[in-house]
């Protein structure tokens, strides 16, 4: 979904901030392929806060450093956020990757790949923002 898009926009596109220091490891702990279990369950078949607050898993805690829709000087406007890289200065640095342009024309060939809210093409760009951490 695209940032600023007039019909089904992006309403997330957040980066946030983790700490692991009270997270539960769950680290494969040389169980090879079949990993670690939970009462017999994955830790994505526990599905949710309550499923692993049951299994007496502590998730990592979060919080949101920047909202891509809302803490630019405009909104971003790509399908989505290719990379980021924090430089000294809590400098945080967004990357876009463009597809090369283009999109899949829904007949075995490519068409431009068009931004809804600037009507252009897609291009490779880097945002820089300070943030605060």
């Amino acid at each position: 979904m695209y940032g600023g898009a007039t019909s089904n926009p992006a309403t997330f596109k957040k980066v946030f901030k983790i700490d692991l220091s009270g997270a539960t490891d769950i680290s494969d702990s040389g169980n090879g392929a079949t990993g670690k279990l939970y009462g017999g369950k994955t830790v994505e078949e526990l599905n949710n806060a309550a499923g692993l607050n049951t299994a007496g898993i502590t998730p990592v805690s979060k919080t949101i450093v920047l909202d891509l829709l809302k803490d630019l000087p405009s909104i971003y406007p790509h399908d989505k956020a290719e990379g980021l890289a924090l430089l000294p200065g809590n400098i945080l640095v967004i990357s876009n990757d463009d597809d090369f342009g283009v999109v899949d024309n829904g007949a075995s060939g490519f068409a431009q790949k068009i931004l809804p809210l600037t009507n252009s093409v897609d291009r490779n760009r880097l945002y820089f923002v300070k943030i605060k951490l």
